[in-house]
């Protein structure tokens, strides 16, 4: 299954959209969609900030209507989950 994602951002003193069509995992979509769209959305950051500089993320939208910009930023602000060599 795949979801459109758009991000609107605040690059090098301009706004920037940007957008693209992911998959995603159907059983984890059917289950919390947003959550879902949300690993896609950060999947794409992580692959535009190689690319360019985003100072602020201002919009994060899926499927063309739904707004997943906090889910989003929760997820940029969230620790890393911990590893199996994390303690050792």
């Amino acid at each position: 299954m795949n979801v459109v994602i758009e991000i609107s951002y605040i690059g090098y003193h301009s706004k920037i959209t940007r957008s693209g069509s992911f998959k995603v995992n159907s059983y984890k979509f059917s289950m919390d969609p947003i959550q879902e769209a949300a690993r896609a959305a950060l999947g794409f950051i992580k692959f535009i900030q190689n690319d360019s500089y985003i100072s602020y993320i201002e919009e994060v939208i899926y499927n063309g209507t739904e707004d997943i910009t906090e889910t989003v930023k929760k997820l940029i602000e969230a620790p890393p989950a911990a590893g199996p060599y994390d303690y050792l």
